[in-house]
């Protein structure tokens, strides 16, 4: 029979992305960059979000790509933030299909068509990916938000890097610890998530994990559930 602290690591290793999943991972963004590419002048494109910050959770779904314009793209800043989402939707629908991809507030989603099974495996493949046109702006960038009709300020390294800090100050555990939460968190038995989007997750942790790694998963994690909001 498993202990406690053995039942935490399991469950920790079962998150944990393997070799198979990652190189479908690279497979993947990688397509959608060199497709891109073509299609658009990108100054540069780089992975965001919890994937590269090593806290996103299995099924592996809406891996973010940041595609930084070039100067010649500048008409579409001048524009409203649909016209790009459009533009970027549009060339993806020419490669995959109307049905597999989908506009979104702030990015364009694609979706593989991979089945996720009643235990969360997907045959080690990834699900989809969100791909988020950006333009900078001195350190940081502007991304489109259709939503709200305007261009919004980010800086997705500056996450990555409080991620990284976190962890290094958790003795390495602060990363696994948010993917076990945000897993409990996308349990379909809650119904809604009770936590939206999943990111406010990582914020709450990087205030509520703190004064270093104590050495229980299992009182880590009351203790964040039991934080006030």
């Amino acid at each position: 029979m498993l202990t406690v602290e053995e039942a935490f690591r399991k469950f920790k290793s079962r998150l944990e992305l393997n070799d198979r999943e990652q190189k479908n991972a690279s497979d993947r963004q990688n397509e959608v960059r060199d497709y891109l590419v073509n299609k658009f002048t990108i100054a540069r494109s780089f992975l965001t979000g919890s994937y590269k910050r090593h806290t996103k959770t299995k099924p592996l779904r809406d891996i973010d790509i940041f595609f930084v314009l070039a100067e010649s793209e500048r008409d579409y800043r001048s524009n409203a933030p649909s016209v790009v989402i459009g533009a970027f939707y549009d060339a993806l629908v020419e490669k995959y299909g109307a049905k597999a991809v989908r506009k979104q507030g702030r990015s364009v989603n694609v979706d593989f068509g991979v089945v996720i099974d009643a235990e969360d495996n997907t045959d080690y493949r990834v699900v989809s990916v969100d791909v988020v046109p950006a333009f900078p702006l001195g350190d940081d960038y502007e991304i489109p938000d259709t939503d709200t009709g305007k261009w919004i300020k980010t800086n997705p390294e500056i996450h990555a890097r409080k991620a990284t800090e976190a962890h290094q100050a958790f003795s390495s555990e602060w990363k696994g610890l948010v993917r076990m939460v945000k897993y409990w968190n996308n349990n379909p038995r809650h119904g809604e998530k009770p936590v939206k989007p999943s990111f406010l997750i990582e914020v709450m942790a990087l205030q509520c994990l703190y004064g270093g790694w104590q050495g229980r998963f299992d009182y880590e994690i009351q203790g964040f559930l039991s934080t006030p909001g």
